[in-house]
């Protein structure tokens, strides 16, 4: 079993993949894809979720709110 620990940075980028400025959204949708087949597994430090929250709440106020449930049931 491979755990890897998961910052805001890798996460971050699942979100915001789409811009020209965002480098290594590759290899960060790899590792999603490879947690959801049970091939690695997510430990985050414990300001994770905080640091995720505050950046998705000013940029993308209008599903914010989902996109952080969906995150808290990872931590």
């Amino acid at each position: 079993m491979r755990y890897y620990v998961l910052d805001a940075s890798v996460t971050l980028k699942w979100f915001f993949a789409d811009r020209d400025d965002e480098r290594f959204t590759e290899r960060a949708t790899a590792l999603l894809l490879a947690a959801h087949q049970k091939q690695l597994f997510f430990m985050q430090p414990p300001h994770w979720l905080a640091e995720v929250a505050a950046v998705l709440s000013r940029e993308i106020p209008t599903v914010a709110k989902d996109e952080i449930t969906k995150l808290y049931k990872l931590s």
